[in-house]
């Protein structure tokens, strides 16, 4: 929150670059119980636990097709099938696609993030290939 609003601090932006924001979390929950500040199983039975695991899951899904390399393979396959222009209407289908099985914040999003860099690369190496034959 700090950083939004002093966005020239570069202490703050060190900082908040380095800090893992769940564990964060994790250790102001700890605190909290051991201070006591409020009945542990009233708390515990608050906790969107059904929400907390699905993102979870996906989270781990997404770094095993990563590792797989199906986020590659899928960037190397629109990048040469599909036209520079048709690019941005490919990925929104396939966003679209993963949307209907899927959480959008928590599992598309993040799975298609890792495409961007590489599907950049593809459809600019096209770019200059179709720009040197003019």
């Amino acid at each position: 929150m700090l950083s939004l609003l002093l966005p020239g601090n570069a202490l703050l932006g060190a900082v908040c670059g380095k800090i893992d924001v769940g564990l964060v979390a994790v250790c102001f929950a700890v605190a909290a119980l051991l201070m006591n500040l409020a009945p542990q199983k009233e708390v515990i039975a608050r906790v969107p636990w059904n929400t907390i695991l699905m993102i979870a899951r996906a989270g781990i899904l997404i770094a095993v097709a990563v590792k797989a390399g199906t986020i590659d393979a899928l960037s190397t396959w629109i990048g040469s099938n599909v036209p520079v222009a048709m690019v941005p209407l490919a990925f929104s289908l396939v966003g679209a696609f993963m949307s209907f099985f899927s959480s959008t914040t928590g599992v598309v999003a993040p799975a298609l993030f890792p495409l961007i860099p590489s599907l950049a690369a593809s459809t600019e190496e096209y770019v200059e290939a179709v720009t040197a034959e003019l």
